[in-house]
């Protein structure tokens, strides 16, 4: 049992030592949205896929409302 429990922790060790070599990523290339032109692609992805116009403008209230907040 101490073999397997010492085996389990030497893999995860060794994925963390892998993974503690990230890149840094430069935010120049990012492009940043504004919290209109996501909830406005979010309530047109939802009148496209069905939704009422009502319900189109619910999400864009909560997806604005909530992307303010942050």
């Amino acid at each position: 049992m101490k073999k397997i429990i010492l085996g389990i922790v030497f893999v995860f060790a060794s994925f963390t030592m892998v993974n503690a070599n990230n890149d840094i990523v430069s935010t120049e290339d990012v492009v940043q949205f504004t919290c209109d032109e996501v909830a406005s692609n979010f309530a047109s992805l939802a009148y496209e896929s069905g939704y009422s116009v009502e319900d189109s403008i619910r999400v864009y209230d909560a997806i604005y409302s909530n992307c303010r907040q942050n």
